[in-house]
């Protein structure tokens, strides 16, 4: 009796183990893809990541080199249009109060001197990305989105919110792309008009009766050129709280037909 009950023990531990052998081994498979599927996540999240540091950069460097070039050219290009003191459009507006004001111009030298300064990634995400006019008055701490932060967080919220994480990353890319191409494409225009309002000037001097309607619609459309230039310069990309900015879409179809219209106006 005693061995025919240590066989059922027996067989019962048996049978125990079996089943918490197939338990671990179905808990070891479980655990397999658990670290499979975050694996996978925080690739897709970090190759996200790259694209999306590789896209803000691209637009960093572009608006500092346009402030380094086009818009030094344009603001010494301004003061000799103001010297002339010639209305540039039908409604007589004088060059003094057309468009560009002269805060306009200061901030554009701001912008510009702070262009050539060597700046932390932090200043220039603010500076750049974040806020136009008076960008680095912004308290830093304000600013929630940063791509790094992102990183050191993402292992405490990968395998609940990786896709939207890589969701949100993949649009301020896409959304920083097009700001790069269409400030490529209006600095094209800008140096354009640049080039035709200076053999206006040179063509025609200090002397305001030379000016043809035709001479001040080149220096009015050189004008308005910089001044949309300027404005989509300044146009956020990130909010304070370090979402995309509400006008950012709006920003970038504003841009495009504007581009649109100025071609075909310069192309006639």
């Amino acid at each position: 009796m005693a061995l025919l009950e240590l066989g059922i023990v027996a067989g019962y531990m048996a049978k125990q183990l079996i089943n918490s052998n197939e338990y671990n081994e179905k808990a070891d498979l479980l655990n397999r893809k658990s670290f499979e599927i975050m694996a996978l996540t925080q690739k897709k999240i970090q190759d996200q990541c790259e694209l999306t540091e590789n896209a803000l950069s691209k637009l960093i460097n572009r608006k500092k080199g346009i402030y380094l070039t086009s818009i030094k050219r344009f603001i010494e290009l301004y003061e000799k249009v103001i010297k002339l003191n010639v209305t540039i459009n039908e409604d007589n507006i004088n060059t003094e109060e057309a468009l560009l004001t002269d805060f306009d111009i200061d901030s554009l030298r701001e912008m510009a001197e702070i262009a050539g300064r060597e700046l932390t990634s932090k200043e220039s995400f603010v500076k750049y990305l974040v806020t136009g006019y008076g960008g680095m008055k912004l308290h830093q701490s304000k600013i929630n989105l940063s791509i790094a932060e992102m990183r050191k967080e993402q292992s405490l919220v990968i395998e609940k919110h990786g896709e939207n994480i890589c969701l949100t990353l993949y649009e301020i890319e896409q959304k920083a792309n097009k700001f790069s191409e269409i400030l490529a494409f209006l600095n094209v225009l800008l140096i354009k008009a640049i080039a035709i309002t200076k053999e206006v000037i040179e063509r025609n001097g200090g002397l305001r009766c030379n000016y043809t309607k035709e001479d001040k619609e080149k220096l009015r459309l050189c004008m308005n050129i910089a001044d949309t230039l300027k404005n989509f310069l300044l146009e956020p990309l990130i909010d304070s709280n370090g979402e995309l900015a509400n006008d950012v879409s709006t920003a970038i179809r504003k841009g495009e037909e504007y581009i649109k219209q100025i071609n075909t106006k310069m192309n006639r």
